[in-house]
């Protein structure tokens, strides 16, 4: 079954009993990327790690991505769990999801205003995350 880059949602679990979990309306997710070590290669850092992830959505009145990197920039413990639902279309009957272990956000931007071009306003943020689980649907 073929699955399609415009089918997909996001949820965030958050792990805090202080903080509510939430299902985000991202318009763009960038590729999940990993790379490891060669087997046998003699290096101090970790033999396998993923690159942190970007995230884009319309800019709005919610503050929740914000709020979450302001908990990090002040020392607090704040790691999440994201879950990307992949779908083959827009019924959502049938996909496939990629769950981010341990995530928290190490860049968070605010939106490009432009008067004279114009158009949607976004805020984006990077996260970093420990694991990914493949969860066959």
């Amino acid at each position: 079954m073929l699955l399609s880059s415009a089918h997909f949602e996001v949820q965030v679990v958050a792990a805090r009993k202080d903080v509510d979990s939430a299902d985000i309306g991202f318009c763009h997710i960038a590729p999940v990327t990993s790379s490891s070590v060669a087997p046998g290669e003699s290096t101090k850092a970790r033999k396998h790690e993923y690159e942190p992830l970007l995230f884009r959505r319309a800019f709005t009145n919610d503050s929740y991505l914000f709020d979450w990197r302001r908990h990090i920039v002040d020392g607090e413990s704040d790691l999440r769990d994201v879950s990307i639902r992949v779908y083959s279309d827009s019924s959502r009957s049938h996909g496939t999801e990629l769950r981010l272990r341990e995530c928290w956000p190490v860049r968070w931007s605010g939106p490009t205003l432009d008067a004279i071009e114009g158009g949607v306003a976004y805020e984006e943020i990077e996260l970093a995350f420990n694991e990914l689980i493949w969860v066959r649907g």
